[in-house]
This record gives structure tokens, sequence and C-alpha cells, in this order.
């Protein structure tokens, strides 16, 4: 794939939505793509819109270095 190319992107209706390829971008806190080979996708809020989502990211997801797989402690104020 090349800048300028498009690509179909899911959506939660079932549809897919082309986009195009606008730039790449260097993710320090990934591993590169060719040792774990997933693609990510960065977009911004108006193209989330674009594809019928709501412009307000509902997934947070938080790195914790102490305890990463005990979820009671990194809840907040448990919930």
């Amino acid at each position: 794939m090349n800048i300028g190319d498009a690509i179909s992107i899911p959506k939660a209706n079932g549809t897919t939505q082309q986009i195009k390829i606008s730039g790449t971008v260097h993710d320090p806190a990934l591993a590169p793509a060719w040792q774990e080979q997933p693609v990510y996708g960065y977009i911004t809020p108006a193209t989330l819109a674009m594809l019928g989502e709501g412009e307000t990211l509902n997934i947070l997801k938080v790195i914790v270095s102490d305890e990463p797989y005990n979820v009671t402690a990194i809840e907040i104020n448990g919930e």
C-alpha cells in the first residue's frame, strides 16, 4: 500500500467505507509491524465522524506496570 491508496474500513453497522491513506507515522510505543504483524491506523475525530461514528472516543487502554493482570488493582474507585 502507498500514500493515496484507498483502504476499506469495516463499520459497526456491517458496511464498509473507503478512506485514503494520507501519510505514515512512527509510534515508538509499538513494536515494528514486521515483528508483531498488526497494522495500526490513526484517524482524526473528523474522520471518525465521517465513518458514521461519534467524534467522542469511547475506549481507553491503560498499561499498568505493577500488576498488569490484576483487574481489581487497576480499577478506579471500584467501578
